[in-house]
Protein backbone atom coordinates (compact mmCIF):
# COMPACT_ATOMS: atom_id res chain seq x y z
CA UNK A 1 0.00 0.00 0.00
CA UNK A 2 1.35 3.39 -0.96
CA UNK A 3 0.71 6.51 1.04
CA UNK A 4 -0.04 9.62 -0.95
CA UNK A 5 0.94 12.99 0.43
CA UNK A 6 -1.02 16.06 -0.52
CA UNK A 7 1.27 18.36 -2.58
CA UNK A 8 0.21 21.38 -0.53
CA UNK A 9 1.20 19.55 2.66
CA UNK A 10 4.54 18.60 1.12
CA UNK A 11 5.10 22.23 0.07
CA UNK A 12 4.30 23.52 3.55
CA UNK A 13 6.72 21.03 5.06
CA UNK A 14 9.42 22.15 2.63
CA UNK A 15 8.82 25.82 3.41
CA UNK A 16 8.93 25.25 7.16
CA UNK A 17 12.09 23.18 6.79
CA UNK A 18 13.76 25.95 4.79
CA UNK A 19 12.64 28.51 7.37
CA UNK A 20 14.16 26.42 10.17
CA UNK A 21 17.42 25.97 8.23
CA UNK A 22 17.59 29.70 7.52
CA UNK A 23 17.10 30.48 11.21
CA UNK A 24 19.86 28.08 12.24
CA UNK A 25 22.32 29.51 9.69
CA UNK A 26 21.32 33.07 10.65
CA UNK A 27 22.05 32.44 14.33
CA UNK A 28 25.09 30.20 13.82
CA UNK A 29 26.95 32.93 11.93
CA UNK A 30 26.68 35.51 14.73
CA UNK A 31 29.88 34.45 16.49
CA UNK A 32 31.94 33.93 13.34
CA UNK A 33 33.59 37.35 13.33
CA UNK A 34 34.76 39.93 15.88
CA UNK A 35 32.83 43.08 16.67
CA UNK A 36 33.32 45.99 14.31
CA UNK A 37 34.35 49.40 15.63
CA UNK A 38 32.90 51.83 16.32
CA UNK A 39 29.18 50.95 16.25
CA UNK A 40 29.21 47.29 17.26
CA UNK A 41 31.82 47.89 19.91
CA UNK A 42 29.83 50.78 21.35
CA UNK A 43 26.50 48.97 21.38
CA UNK A 44 28.11 45.87 22.90
CA UNK A 45 29.99 47.77 25.61
CA UNK A 46 27.01 49.81 26.87
CA UNK A 47 24.94 46.75 27.92
CA UNK A 48 28.08 45.09 29.31
CA UNK A 49 28.57 48.04 31.65
CA UNK A 50 24.83 48.02 32.40
CA UNK A 51 24.88 44.34 33.33
CA UNK A 52 28.09 44.47 35.34
CA UNK A 53 27.42 47.81 37.04
CA UNK A 54 23.76 47.20 37.83
CA UNK A 55 22.49 50.58 36.59
CA UNK A 56 19.58 49.76 34.28
CA UNK A 57 18.27 53.33 34.11
CA UNK A 58 21.18 55.40 32.78
CA UNK A 59 23.30 53.69 30.08
CA UNK A 60 27.05 54.25 30.39
CA UNK A 61 29.91 54.07 27.92
CA UNK A 62 33.38 53.94 29.48
CA UNK A 63 31.86 55.09 32.74
CA UNK A 64 30.14 58.18 31.32
CA UNK A 65 26.42 58.78 30.88
CA UNK A 66 25.33 57.80 27.36
CA UNK A 67 21.73 58.80 26.75
CA UNK A 68 21.81 59.48 23.04
CA UNK A 69 19.36 56.58 22.58
CA UNK A 70 16.74 54.97 24.85
CA UNK A 71 17.72 51.67 26.48
CA UNK A 72 15.41 48.94 25.14
CA UNK A 73 18.09 47.20 23.06
CA UNK A 74 20.65 47.72 25.84
CA UNK A 75 18.27 45.99 28.27
CA UNK A 76 17.73 43.06 25.90
CA UNK A 77 21.45 42.62 25.25
CA UNK A 78 22.33 42.95 28.92
CA UNK A 79 19.78 40.22 29.67
CA UNK A 80 21.40 38.04 26.98
CA UNK A 81 24.79 38.62 28.63
CA UNK A 82 23.42 37.59 31.99
CA UNK A 83 21.88 34.39 30.61
CA UNK A 84 24.46 33.35 27.99
CA UNK A 85 27.59 35.19 29.09
CA UNK A 86 29.41 38.00 27.29
CA UNK A 87 30.31 37.04 23.72
CA UNK A 88 29.87 38.12 20.13
CA UNK A 89 26.94 35.69 19.87
CA UNK A 90 25.03 37.10 22.84
CA UNK A 91 25.88 40.65 21.77
CA UNK A 92 24.29 40.17 18.33
CA UNK A 93 21.48 37.83 19.42
CA UNK A 94 18.75 40.46 19.94
CA UNK A 95 19.45 42.06 16.55
CA UNK A 96 19.33 38.69 14.82
CA UNK A 97 16.10 37.70 16.55
CA UNK A 98 14.40 40.97 15.56
CA UNK A 99 15.51 40.37 11.96
CA UNK A 100 13.98 36.88 11.97
CA UNK A 101 10.86 38.27 13.64
CA UNK A 102 10.58 40.88 10.88
CA UNK A 103 10.73 38.14 8.24
CA UNK A 104 8.04 36.18 10.09
CA UNK A 105 5.89 39.30 10.49
CA UNK A 106 6.09 40.17 6.78
CA UNK A 107 5.20 36.59 5.89
CA UNK A 108 2.26 36.64 8.30
CA UNK A 109 0.99 39.99 7.03
CA UNK A 110 1.18 39.02 3.35
CA UNK A 111 -0.38 35.66 4.09
CA UNK A 112 -3.22 37.29 5.99
CA UNK A 113 -3.93 39.72 3.16
CA UNK A 114 -3.31 37.61 0.04
CA UNK A 115 -2.96 33.97 1.07
CA UNK A 116 -0.29 31.58 2.33
CA UNK A 117 1.61 31.47 -0.97
CA UNK A 118 2.03 35.24 -0.98
CA UNK A 119 3.22 35.10 2.62
CA UNK A 120 6.00 32.62 1.88
CA UNK A 121 7.05 34.57 -1.22
CA UNK A 122 7.11 37.88 0.68
CA UNK A 123 9.29 36.34 3.41
CA UNK A 124 11.63 34.86 0.78
CA UNK A 125 11.98 38.20 -1.03
CA UNK A 126 12.83 39.97 2.24
CA UNK A 127 15.46 37.34 3.05
CA UNK A 128 17.06 38.01 -0.32
CA UNK A 129 17.55 41.73 0.27
CA UNK A 130 21.26 42.38 0.77
CA UNK A 131 21.08 45.27 3.24
CA UNK A 132 18.43 43.49 5.32
CA UNK A 133 20.70 40.46 5.68
CA UNK A 134 23.70 42.64 6.56
CA UNK A 135 21.85 44.70 9.18
CA UNK A 136 20.34 41.52 10.61
CA UNK A 137 23.87 40.32 11.37
CA UNK A 138 25.28 43.55 12.79
CA UNK A 139 24.78 44.90 16.27
CA UNK A 140 23.20 48.27 15.59
CA UNK A 141 19.81 49.73 16.50
CA UNK A 142 18.55 49.77 12.91
CA UNK A 143 17.19 46.23 12.70
CA UNK A 144 15.32 46.33 16.00
CA UNK A 145 13.90 49.74 15.00
CA UNK A 146 12.84 48.19 11.66
CA UNK A 147 11.03 45.40 13.46
CA UNK A 148 9.07 47.67 15.79
CA UNK A 149 8.10 50.10 13.02
CA UNK A 150 7.05 47.20 10.79
CA UNK A 151 4.96 45.76 13.63
CA UNK A 152 3.34 49.16 14.19
CA UNK A 153 2.43 49.61 10.53
CA UNK A 154 1.26 45.98 10.27
CA UNK A 155 -1.02 46.40 13.27
CA UNK A 156 -2.45 49.59 11.81
CA UNK A 157 -3.06 47.96 8.42
CA UNK A 158 -4.73 44.90 9.94
CA UNK A 159 -6.93 47.16 12.07
CA UNK A 160 -8.15 48.88 8.91
CA UNK A 161 -8.90 45.53 7.26
CA UNK A 162 -10.42 43.79 10.29
CA UNK A 163 -14.10 42.95 10.44
CA UNK A 164 -13.67 42.26 14.15
CA UNK A 165 -10.86 42.62 16.67
CA UNK A 166 -9.98 46.06 15.34
CA UNK A 167 -8.97 47.39 18.76
CA UNK A 168 -6.56 44.49 19.32
CA UNK A 169 -4.62 45.28 16.16
CA UNK A 170 -4.51 49.00 16.93
CA UNK A 171 -3.20 48.31 20.42
CA UNK A 172 -0.47 46.23 18.76
CA UNK A 173 0.32 49.24 16.56
CA UNK A 174 0.46 51.63 19.52
CA UNK A 175 2.52 49.24 21.64
CA UNK A 176 5.01 48.53 18.84
CA UNK A 177 5.40 52.25 18.14
CA UNK A 178 6.13 52.81 21.84
CA UNK A 179 8.75 50.04 21.90
CA UNK A 180 10.28 51.57 18.78
CA UNK A 181 10.53 54.88 20.63
CA UNK A 182 12.24 53.03 23.47
CA UNK A 183 14.71 51.71 20.89
CA UNK A 184 15.74 54.81 18.95
CA UNK A 185 13.57 57.74 19.95
CA UNK A 186 10.62 59.55 18.40
CA UNK A 187 11.57 58.60 14.85
CA UNK A 188 9.82 55.26 15.50
CA UNK A 189 6.50 57.04 16.01
CA UNK A 190 7.11 59.87 13.53
CA UNK A 191 7.53 57.62 10.47
CA UNK A 192 4.28 55.63 10.92
CA UNK A 193 2.47 58.91 11.70
CA UNK A 194 3.91 60.47 8.54
CA UNK A 195 2.68 57.50 6.50
CA UNK A 196 -0.84 58.06 7.82
CA UNK A 197 -0.76 61.81 7.17
CA UNK A 198 0.65 61.48 3.65
CA UNK A 199 -1.85 58.77 2.74
CA UNK A 200 -4.79 60.81 4.07
CA UNK A 201 -3.76 63.96 2.20
CA UNK A 202 -2.86 62.19 -1.03
CA UNK A 203 -5.97 59.97 -1.17
CA UNK A 204 -8.25 62.49 0.55
CA UNK A 205 -9.33 59.61 2.77
CA UNK A 206 -9.50 60.39 6.48
CA UNK A 207 -11.48 57.31 7.47
CA UNK A 208 -8.41 55.56 9.03
CA UNK A 209 -8.28 58.28 11.67
CA UNK A 210 -11.57 57.01 13.09
CA UNK A 211 -9.96 53.63 13.85
CA UNK A 212 -6.94 54.86 15.80
CA UNK A 213 -8.54 54.09 19.18
CA UNK A 214 -6.80 57.03 20.81
CA UNK A 215 -8.70 56.43 24.04
CA UNK A 216 -6.83 53.17 24.57
CA UNK A 217 -3.80 53.62 22.38
CA UNK A 218 -2.36 56.83 23.80
CA UNK A 219 -2.45 55.60 27.43
CA UNK A 220 -0.67 52.41 26.33
CA UNK A 221 1.92 54.42 24.39
CA UNK A 222 2.64 56.70 27.34
CA UNK A 223 2.63 53.82 29.85
CA UNK A 224 5.50 52.23 27.90
CA UNK A 225 7.53 55.34 27.05
CA UNK A 226 7.09 57.77 29.96
CA UNK A 227 8.45 55.81 32.99
CA UNK A 228 12.03 55.45 31.74
CA UNK A 229 12.19 59.01 30.41
CA UNK A 230 10.91 60.36 33.72
CA UNK A 231 13.31 58.26 35.79
CA UNK A 232 16.26 59.14 33.55
CA UNK A 233 15.41 62.85 33.73
CA UNK A 234 15.25 62.66 37.53
CA UNK A 235 18.57 60.84 37.72
CA UNK A 236 20.32 63.20 35.33
CA UNK A 237 19.00 66.29 37.12
CA UNK A 238 20.22 64.91 40.44
CA UNK A 239 23.54 64.00 38.86
CA UNK A 240 23.99 67.47 37.37
CA UNK A 241 23.45 69.02 40.80
CA UNK A 242 25.91 66.57 42.38
CA UNK A 243 28.55 67.27 39.73
CA UNK A 244 28.07 70.99 40.21
CA UNK A 245 28.72 70.50 43.92
CA UNK A 246 31.75 68.29 43.26
CA UNK A 247 30.14 65.14 44.69
CA UNK A 248 30.83 62.95 41.67
CA UNK A 249 33.72 62.89 39.26
CA UNK A 250 32.53 62.05 35.77
CA UNK A 251 31.03 64.70 33.53
CA UNK A 252 27.85 64.23 31.55
CA UNK A 253 28.57 62.42 28.28
CA UNK A 254 27.57 64.34 25.17
CA UNK A 255 26.36 61.24 23.37
CA UNK A 256 29.54 60.58 21.38
CA UNK A 257 32.48 58.37 22.27
CA UNK A 258 35.92 59.41 21.10
CA UNK A 259 37.37 56.05 20.09
CA UNK A 260 40.65 57.70 19.15
CA UNK A 261 41.29 58.15 22.88
CA UNK A 262 43.16 55.08 24.19
CA UNK A 263 41.16 55.27 27.40
CA UNK A 264 37.95 55.05 25.37
CA UNK A 265 39.24 52.18 23.26
CA UNK A 266 40.28 49.99 26.16
CA UNK A 267 36.90 48.51 27.05
CA UNK A 268 35.99 47.92 23.39
CA UNK A 269 39.30 46.29 22.56
CA UNK A 270 39.11 44.04 25.61
CA UNK A 271 35.60 42.82 24.73
CA UNK A 272 35.74 39.00 24.68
Amino acid sequence: MTLSVDPSTRARGLYWGLAGLLSLVWLASLASRPLFNPDEGRYAEIPREMQSGGDWIIPHLNGLDYIEKPPLQYWATAAAYRILGVSEFSARLYTALTALATVALIGFLAGRLWGAGAGWRAAAVLCGMFMFVVLGQLMTLDMSLTFWMTASLAGFLLAQQAQSGERRWMLLAWGAAALGVMTKGLVAAAIPAAVLVIYSLWMRDFSPWRKLHLRWGLPLFFAITVPWHWLAAQRLNDGAAARQNGLIRSGHHDGHCDLSDPASDRDIADFP
